[in-house]
């Protein structure tokens, strides 16, 4: 049996919208990115959901304790996160 995306580790970028989520791991290059995203929440461990997807590899909307939080795409490509789907 094949697993679905939700099975394993992907980036933010390509989970479907809704599905609840836990960041694994950050791997951006610049260490004042990583520090952003910590800033607003965005750490292994957190819970998220991807609420909306603008086209074109445009920002995501996410949502995190309650807050809408949009991120850049390139952002979102460096967020591992698995499901949390119980």
């Amino acid at each position: 049996m094949s697993k679905s995306v939700h099975d394993r580790e992907s980036t933010l970028s390509k989970m479907d919208l809704n599905c609840p989520l836990v960041i694994n791991d950050i791997r951006v290059l610049d260490k004042t990115k990583e520090d952003s995203l910590e800033e607003i929440g965005f750490y292994p461990g957190s819970e998220i959901q991807v609420i909306a997807k603008l086209p074109f590899k445009g920002p995501l909307v996410c949502l995190h304790k309650g807050a809408k939080i949009a991120i850049r795409y390139e952002e979102a490509e460096s967020i591992l996160v698995k499901s949390n789907e119980r």
